[in-house]
């Protein structure tokens, strides 16, 4: 993932669907055969085999609630992911007008060696959309193509919706 997330390029298959969060004028395309459920505020989707997991939440009230949310998801990563590693370090990511960051590293998850990463995206206006999710590392190969896509195509779903 670390040479390649954040290009900003839209999905390249019509096996893709539109996830979309109205209120953080925010839509990413996932593979229409992946599993989507929605837990409170987050979205999980999930490979149809359990070797990928990303989360996502919108985010609407502007910074605050933008380092409030980034706090509790490295939070929940730090209690679901053991031995975790920084491995990448924080990148600058700037696609469809929307600028952040990612980084990300390697642990363990229920057993398995993963790749884990987050990415946090916003439009400066309070709005975006912060991800965080794991590959397994025996699974790679396969999948880091998709997950990479799957974060590229993270984009607001129009201009006009922003915060001003």
């Amino acid at each position: 993932m670390e040479n390649q997330v954040g290009t900003g390029s839209a999905p390249s298959s019509a096996d893709y669907r539109w996830e979309t969060y109205p209120p953080a004028n925010i839509r990413f395309s996932v593979p229409a055969a992946w599993l989507s459920r929605t837990l409170g505020k987050v979205l999980v989707v999930t490979s149809p085999e359990p070797a990928i997991g990303i989360e996502f939440v919108g985010i609407t009230g502007g910074i605050p609630e933008g380092k409030a949310v980034e706090g509790e998801m490295f939070s929940a990563v730090s209690r679901s992911i053991e031995g975790i590693e920084i491995t990448m370090q924080a990148k600058p990511v700037d696609q469809f007008g929307l600028k952040g960051f990612v980084f990300g590293g390697t642990g363990t998850k229920a057993g398995h060696a993963i790749e884990w990463f987050s990415l946090i995206l916003g439009d400066g206006h309070g709005k975006g959309l912060l991800a965080v999710g794991f590959i397994k590392v025996s699974e790679l190969d396969a999948y880091k193509a998709t997950v990479t896509e799957i974060m590229n195509s993270i984009q607001p779903i129009s201009p006009e919706g922003r915060l001003h």
